[in-house]
C-alpha cells in the first residue's frame, strides 16, 4: 500500500470514519494492533482537548470542568481537525456553544472573546503611528487621508455584561450576575505591544473603524457618521477617537 492511503486510512481512524488500518498494521509487541491504535485514537483527541482548554481558558473557568469538557468533546467528535496546526483550531467552538446553550448568550460570547483575544496574541506584528506622524500632517491632507489599524484589532458586540465576566474570571474571581446590556455594546480588541486587551467603544467609534478598515477616507467616514447621527459633533468625537487610537497603540499607518 502506497504512504498515502495509509495516512488516509489512519486519519479516518482518528476521525472515526470507515478504515481499514486495522488491516495494514503489523502485529507483534506486548500490545495487540487494536489496542495500539486506540491509544493514537485517544490521544489524537487528548490533544485537542488540551488545545480548546489552553485557548478557552477563560470558559472552562465559567462552565466549570465536567460542562466544559463534555462540550469540548462533542466539538471534537463533529468538527475534527482539519489543518496540520493546532494554532487555530477551535474557531467554530463559540458557535457551537451558541447552539448548546441557547438560553445563556454569555456562555458564546465568553468563547468569542476568548477566542479574540488568543488571535490577537498570535496576530502579526506592525509598527504603530505616534502623535508626531499626525502633527507632520499638512491640513489639506486630512481631506484625502484614510488611517490603517494595527492587523488585530476586531470588533466583537456584546448583548450581556460579558466583558466584566470575563474580567474576573481572568482575574480569578467570582464572576458578577449575567446581566442583559440594552442596548448591545462594541468592544475592540486588539494587541498593545505583546499584550492583548480590550476596550468599550461608543456606536461612533465602531461604525468609524469599520469604514477606515474598509478603505474610507477619514473626510469621507466623518461626512457618512454625521449623516447617521447629526445630533453628534462627530468631527470632535473622532478628533478624540483617533488620539485615543494612538495612545493605545492601534494605528500602524496613514493612506492617501
Amino acid at each position: 500500500m502506497k504512504l498515502h492511503q495509509l495516512q488516509k486510512n489512519f486519519m479516518a481512524l482518528l476521525h472515526d470514519e470507515a478504515n481499514t488500518i486495522g488491516t495494514q498494521v503489523l502485529g507483534g509487541g506486548r500490545i495487540d494492533v487494536a489496542q495500539r491504535l486506540h491509544i493514537y485514537h485517544h490521544g489524537y483527541r487528548a490533544r485537542l482537548l488540551e488545545a480548546l482548554q489552553d485557548v478557552f481558558e477563560r470558559t472552562w473557568s465559567y462552565l466549570g470542568d465536567e460542562t466544559f469538557i463534555e462540550h469540548a468533546t462533542g466539538f471534537i467528535q463533529s468538527k475534527p481537525s482539519k489543518q496540520p496546526t493546532l494554532n487555530r483550531y477551535g474557531k467554530g467552538f463559540p458557535n457551537y456553544l451558541a447552539k448548546q446553550f441557547a438560553e445563556d448568550g454569555e456562555i458564546a460570547e465568553i468563547a468569542q472573546l476568548d477566542w479574540m483575544m488568543r488571535c490577537a496574541f498570535d496576530g502579526a506584528n506592525a509598527r504603530s503611528l505616534g502623535l508626531a506622524d499626525l502633527a507632520a500632517l499638512a491640513p489639506e491632507q486630512w481631506a484625502t487621508i484614510g488611517f490603517r489599524f494595527h492587523p488585530t484589532v476586531a470588533l466583537h458586540t456584546l448583548n450581556y455584561n460579558t466583558a466584566s465576566i470575563w474580567s474576573a474570571l481572568d482575574n480569578e474571581q467570582s464572576p458578577p450576575p449575567v446581566q442583559k446590556c440594552s442596548p448591545s455594546v462594541t468592544l475592540a480588541v486588539w494587541r498593545r505591544d505583546t499584550r492583548p486587551q480590550f476596550m468599550t467603544i461608543d456606536t461612533i467609534q465602531a461604525e468609524a473603524i469599520i469604514a477606515l478598515q474598509h478603505g474610507s477616507t477619514f473626510a469621507d467616514t466623518c461626512d457618512r457618521l454625521q449623516t447617521n447621527h447629526p445630533a453628534a459633533d462627530v468631527v470632535s468625537m473622532l478628533g478624540g477617537a483617533v488620539r485615543n487610537w494612538i495612545e493605545n497603540e492601534m494605528l500602524v499607518g496613514i493612506t492617501e
